[in-house]
């Protein structure tokens, strides 16, 4: 049958687990090849729109990154200083381009991008291990990635609108929480930054 198919003509590749592929079509005078995944602008896509490979991919780099930083992260550097750098350079591997492709992800995905950003928080802030992730994310002040995304999202609508007074606005407009305005108390983070 594949032999039949090879002498007619067709322009295909005989695969051994999917039979023949085809060509997709032609763009500007170019056959284009079928493809289960495509990259493009750095973000993974898949053929059925899951973006399993592109979370897949991106929690690697946020685990390489976290490895690369975990000298500074654990320091004793000052604890805006630390999460500074962890907004740097661990939340960009993590939501970057986060508006166009988080929608799509399924809630596994989104819980193993949590799982990356607790287990940065943690680093940060030295925390045990009985000490909860949502305690911690509050005591630093830092939001959730999927609050972060959706004010990334509201941002981009309110750039692309037509009446010009709206572009720069952030849809929640909030006073910067000061460390007084966090939780954190005594009995939370001063055992954790004093230890050795």
């Amino acid at each position: 049958m594949a032999e039949g198919l090879a002498t007619q003509g067709q322009r295909g590749q005989l695969d051994g687990r999917h039979g023949l592929r085809t060509p997709w079509g032609s763009l500007l005078g170019e056959t284009v090849d079928w493809s289960p995944m495509a990259e493009y602008l750095g973000v993974t896509i898949d053929r059925g729109l899951s973006m399993r490979t592109h979370v897949r991919n991106v929690v690697a780099q946020s685990r390489t990154t976290r490895y690369l930083l975990r000298a500074m992260l654990a320091s004793h550097l000052p604890l805006r200083a630390k999460l500074d750098i962890y907004k740097m350079y661990v939340r960009t591997r993590l939501t970057y381009a986060a508006p166009a492709w988080h929608a799509l992800v399924s809630e596994t995905g989104r819980k193993s991008l949590r799982a990356q950003q607790s287990l940065a928080h943690r680093t940060i802030s030295r925390a045990p291990r009985f000490v909860r992730n949502q305690v911690i994310a509050r005591d630093l002040c830092m939001e959730s990635l999927d609050e972060f995304i959706r004010r990334q999202i509201g941002c981009a609508r309110a750039d692309g609108a037509r009446a010009q007074h709206l572009w720069g606005i952030e849809p929640s407009i909030r006073a910067r929480r000061t460390t007084e305005a966090c939780h954190m108390t005594s009995w939370t983070f001063k055992p954790f930054l004093t230890a050795g």
